[in-house]
């Protein structure tokens, strides 16, 4: 029986309670494992400016978060948009601390933590990527609804 049976449904066939177990740490741990990978820089900063500062910092938080959300997806066995969307409702949080805090430190408000003095230029690419990732998000999690009610399985609530 198993042999017949793709990845995903092996992994339905499980029972519910071992699934809700083992499907936090799938989803870390292809976070963690994604996250790594886009951090590991083979390259000096200075020879390659654009691939390091624009690129990498960009499609990292981009990348990691989206990877996030579906890995989540498919591997929560109930509510899985509510849990998606609660993960997406917490890097709106991110965001906004981030825009609160950035020009605080910028202005010299509130003490820096690092020794690395901080300027506008170290703050743009970090904004742009969660805006990036805040958008990208919201796209996935549209995709990821469209695919949940077209299924058939679930009806799609009336408003």
């Amino acid at each position: 029986m198993w042999d017949k049976l793709r990845p995903m449904q092996r992994y339905e066939a499980f029972p519910e309670w071992i699934r809700w177990i083992i499907c936090w740490p799938i989803s870390l741990l292809i976070s963690v494992a994604l996250w790594w990978l886009l951090s590991v820089r083979f390259v000096a900063d200075s020879d390659f400016f654009f691939l390091e500062h624009v690129i990498l910092r960009l499609a990292h938080p981009v990348v990691v978060q989206i990877c996030f959300l579906v890995a989540i997806y498919y591997t929560i066995p109930r509510g899985k948009l509510g849990i998606a969307l609660t993960f997406i409702i917490l890097r709106t949080f991110f965001l906004v601390f981030f825009l609160v805090l950035t020009p605080l430190l910028l202005l010299g408000v509130v003490p820096q933590i690092e020794e690395v003095p901080m300027n506008w230029g170290h703050w743009w690419a970090p904004f742009l990527g969660e805006v990036l990732t805040l958008a990208a998000s919201v796209a996935t999690y549209s995709l990821l609804r469209k695919q949940h009610y077209s299924s058939g399985r679930v009806p799609e609530p009336s408003i």
